[in-house]
């Protein structure tokens, strides 16, 4: 929960996510239905809502609420995701310095999303071995860009390339020399 080295999959990260923010609901739904259940708070509320001044005592009381959930949301909440949230950027082989890029105005926190979408990197990294040796690689985006075939990809390669060729000379050279 609080291991900060190693690297963690996308998966791993957005799974962990949606349980925080499902975990914050009803952790959320939970102290509203306490509180609203308690007859003492509930009366002291509506006495702030009809004159606009609270109670220094209810004052205490709200304050002492809030030290107690902001200390369970840094221990359950907030400790955890930093972790997680770094071994994602380990995953795409960035340090997890980078996540103060989500303080820039505007643009850090989608910066920020977009790392946490990014595929890691293939193999080990300087972070640790792969987070998943199971996947594979994605094709080249054009065909300069891919490693030399040998053997049978070749061969296939090359059947794949003539069949494309004699479609094409069939459907746009063929009907052209017939018409003219």
């Amino acid at each position: 929960m609080l291991n900060f080295s190693g690297r963690a999959r996308r998966a791993e990260y957005w799974w962990f996510m949606l349980w925080i923010v499902l975990a914050s609901v009803a952790a959320s739904f939970a102290a509203i239905q306490y509180l609203a259940a308690n007859p003492e708070f509930a009366a002291q509320w509506q006495t702030v809502q009809q004159t606009g001044r609270a109670n220094p005592a209810f004052t205490e009381e709200i304050r002492y609420y809030i030290g107690y959930l902001f200390a369970a949301n840094l221990v359950l909440f907030w400790l955890p995701q930093l972790a997680v949230t770094i071994r994602r950027l380990h995953d795409t082989n960035r340090s997890g310095a980078w996540w103060f890029i989500q303080l820039v105005p505007l643009i850090g926190p989608i910066w920020l999303f977009v790392l946490m979408c990014l595929p890691g990197t293939h193999g080990n990294n300087r972070f640790g071995p792969d987070s998943a040796p199971d996947r594979k690689r994605a094709p080249p985006a054009h065909p300069a860009f891919a490693g030399e075939l040998t053997g049978e990809d070749r061969d296939r390669a090359e059947v794949a390339r003539r069949a494309a060729a004699k479609d094409y000379y069939k459907r746009h050279v063929l009907p052209s020399i017939q018409n003219a």
